[in-house]
């Protein structure tokens, strides 16, 4: 018997979910993010739902992966090259590469097949890019160069999805005032800076070209803003089933540690899924998990290949019965937010184990 935790992979609303956030940037040209194996979900499988698109990866080995499997779109590497190695990979396999350094300008010296290129901009989240200061040499640097040519710049924003405003401002106009001292070297280039929730809450972010990613798979980028009022649709549904049901006795507890105790006789069931499959080990008491028609609490500490729900306000559910743990009855950002973390981190955590099932893939259409 196959063991039942199972990801469906819902490529109808992953389209919308593109769809939308294309309606959303107007003119401007719409990359769907889809790194980390599309954020959990099969790089490969979600890059064919969007063969007219843009693509953005985080490495080199993710867009080989792509090029391996026959995905021809254009693809948009964010970490850039690690190595001349890879530069030179990137250029044979048409990628675009991020350059964020000086030592990635140097690598291209001695690539001798054309590549295109984006330069980063730093503007505050201090991780990768060149200095606004540093901009105009950067770009110089590279243009002396015979085999790149500079398609345009980029930003990321550190808190765009935060209620404050004020920080993504004042990263926006250090963007734009770094664009406008550029004067003519700017001309033509394409500027981009919106992740999600910059593309849902700030157009003046949105120039010309906007990088959606959590919500392309029906995620709100906001803690604030749950998915459903953005207008997303779930594509995962993370599910399994009961595998045993006990009664236990007041005083009684369950998992290790011994974390939950009965209060009264109660009726428990077992769900065959756990950590090793990417469920949150720190989900609260408490958690919802959807079974039937109705949401039960989960209960315990998840263990590695199993969890524990309370049946007692759900006489009618026996062994074999489906269990959501995440999807279109109970949000993945809910979940998240009962594990003390992000959606992004669960839906790329969904282990290998689990297998992927897709749903309305064009190519059954």
């Amino acid at each position: 018997m196959t063991r039942p935790a199972v990801a469906f992979i819902d490529l109808e609303a992953f389209r919308a979910n593109y769809q939308l956030a294309a309606s959303l940037s107007g003119d401007a040209q719409c990359v769907a993010v889809i790194k980390a194996n599309g954020y959990g979900h099969g790089i490969c499988e979600i890059a064919k739902e969007l063969p007219l698109s843009t693509l953005a990866v985080a490495c080199v080995d993710e867009a080989v992966q792509l090029r391996a499997s026959g995905v021809d779109n254009p693809i948009v590497v964010l970490e850039g090259a690690f190595s001349v190695e890879e530069a030179r990979i990137a250029a044979d396999l048409k990628l675009q590469l991020i350059i964020h350094a000086g030592y990635q300008i140097e690598q291209l010296e001695t690539v001798a097949a054309d590549i295109d290129v984006w330069v980063k901009i730093n503007t505050g989240m201090n991780r990768l890019g060149f200095a606004p200061p540093a901009v105009s040499q950067a770009l110089s640097m590279l243009r002396g160069l015979s085999s790149a040519q500079v398609l345009g710049l980029m930003t990321h924003f550190a808190c765009a999805d935060e209620i404050d405003t004020s920080e993504t401002k004042r990263q926006l106009a250090l963007f734009s005032s770094t664009v406008k001292s550029l004067g003519n070297a700017a001309d033509g280039l394409l500027l981009t800076a919106a992740n999600s929730a910059a593309l849902l809450a700030y157009n003046a972010s949105h120039f010309n070209s906007v990088r959606p990613g959590v919500m392309l798979y029906g995620s709100s980028p906001f803690a604030h803003r749950s998915s459903e009022s953005l207008g997303l649709k779930p594509v995962m549904s993370l599910e399994s089933r009961i595998m045993a049901i006990h009664e236990i006795e007041t005083d009684e507890c369950v998992g290790y540690g011994g974390t939950w105790r009965a209060s009264r006789a109660t009726r428990i069931a077992t769900v065959a899924i756990g950590y090793g499959d990417g469920y949150p080990r720190h989900a609260e008491i408490g958690t919802p998990v959807w079974i039937g028609d109705r949401v039960v609490p989960l209960i315990g500490r998840v263990s590695m290949d199993m969890l524990n729900v309370d049946l007692s306000f759900h006489p009618d559910a026996k062994v074999g019965d489906v269990v959501e743990l995440w999807g279109k009855n109970v949000s993945v950002d809910e979940v998240a937010k009962s594990s003390g973390t992000i959606s992004y981190e669960l839906l790329t955590g969904v282990t290998a184990r689990v297998p992927r099932q897709y749903l309305n893939s064009l190519s059954e259409l």
